[in-house]
């Protein structure tokens, strides 16, 4: 329910008026279009790109549908809302803190003088949508605890995903 962008009697009159047989047809189809305007937003994207992409996805969109959307892109770039959005977080939590600390466990019950370190990392996301719709911010604390070999490994993960969206940033300033 905090996550959902139009509330439950929005949905509704969203299902009347385009004829959905249920409300989770409708939030479905809500849900890919904020996932496809937040990729394109991320990847700049014209509206020729827009249906170049729509048009060679595994999605089956009708040409209509193609048309209607890539229509709908042009507006969005020509009003200028792309370039103010692309600052902006869509999706529905975003990330506002990282707090974290480390432990080191000298001995535990069944081992003598084991060091075990252990880094926590306290991740405070907020969820976007809840403060669209009620006006209050709602931070959730995800609490992640690491292994030396587990943060290891999660920094070389975000590492290749850095690298990722270097590539990708620097195809779209190049293209």
């Amino acid at each position: 329910p905090g996550n959902q962008v139009l509330n439950s009697s929005e949905l509704s009159n969203l299902q009347a008026v385009l004829g959905f047989d249920s409300v989770k047809q409708v939030s479905d189809v809500v849900e890919a279009c904020l996932f496809l305007v937040d990729r394109f937003l991320f990847e700049s994207c014209t509206s020729t790109q827009v249906k170049d992409h729509l048009e060679m996805s595994s999605l089956d969109i009708s040409p209509l549908h193609i048309k209607i959307f890539t229509e709908f892109w042009e507006v969005f770039i020509s009003t200028n809302v792309v370039s103010q959005l692309q600052g902006e977080v869509l999706g529905p939590r975003r990330l506002e803190m990282i707090r974290w600390s480390l432990s080191l466990n000298l001995a535990t019950t069944s081992v003598f003088h084991q060091k075990d370190p252990c880094v926590t990392l306290d991740i405070d996301v907020n969820s976007r949508l809840c403060e669209r719709s009620t006006g209050q911010k709602e931070t959730e604390t995800l609490t992640l605890e690491f292994s030396q070999k587990e943060l290891s490994r999660f920094f070389s993960d975000i590492e290749v995903i850095q690298r990722q969206l270097d590539e990708i940033s620097q195809s779209n300033n190049t293209g």
